[in-house]
């Protein structure tokens, strides 16, 4: 059984939805992160952030190493490509979401962490946003021929795209601007997976 430590609102989400789509037998262990670190979760990363999976003497952190550990333990599932062309495309988007946009919500999220002035941390976030804002008019405008990040089938990645969709209400400009994002957010909202994740999430 895998154990997932999550916190609520956090890229986690990406990986406990994924656990639920793969029917993976695992028990989600929710922490807090932030000023009140929880203790069980400095126990397994030192580093104090979630996700964290835990497989027999396996501790795994980082959403992007989980994500390929899950696919490679599963190899029959359709969440991530076989081979070829959209395995290729499949690694460019998870690079392109974890080395892009999510950073550029760290800085949004935190700007007084990257700088050592208030003014300049203003600027941080507001550069932040910016880039943040590029990256969904450039995503919405690929997802107006196609359903998923890949096309017709749901991956991996369309669940961290999701988990990141829901952190907007930071932002200056709503997920609402973007029509085929938009789209995007609700068909993955909807799935059986997805309900169960938010159920134990918001208990």
């Amino acid at each position: 059984m895998y154990k997932l430590y999550y916190a609520p609102d956090a890229c986690s989400l990406a990986i406990h939805i994924s656990l639920e789509e793969l029917n993976a037998d695992f028990k989600p262990l929710r922490v807090n992160i932030g000023e009140e670190v929880s203790p069980e979760l400095l126990e397994v990363n030192p580093l104090a952030t979630v996700p964290v999976l835990i497989d027999d003497d396996l501790i795994l952190t980082e959403g992007v190493a989980i994500l390929n550990y899950l696919a490679d333990h599963f190899p029959t599932s359709s969440l991530r490509p076989e081979t070829g062309k959209a395995r290729g495309e499949f690694y460019q988007w998870m690079n392109i979401l974890s080395a892009g946009l999510h950073r550029s919500y760290c800085r949004a999220f935190a700007p007084g962490a990257y700088v050592k002035s208030e003014p300049a941390a203003d600027e941080v976030y507001e550069v932040a946003d910016e880039e943040i804002q590029e990256m969904f008019i450039f995503i919405d405008k690929h997802l107006a021929s196609r359903s998923y990040l890949l096309g017709e089938q749901v991956s991996f990645i369309d669940f961290y795209l999701f988990a990141m969709l829901g952190w907007t209400d930071a932002l200056s400009c709503p997920l609402s601007s973007y029509e085929n994002l938009s789209a995007f957010y609700e068909r993955i909202r909807v799935r059986p997976a997805v309900q169960r994740a938010y159920a134990t999430e918001n208990e």
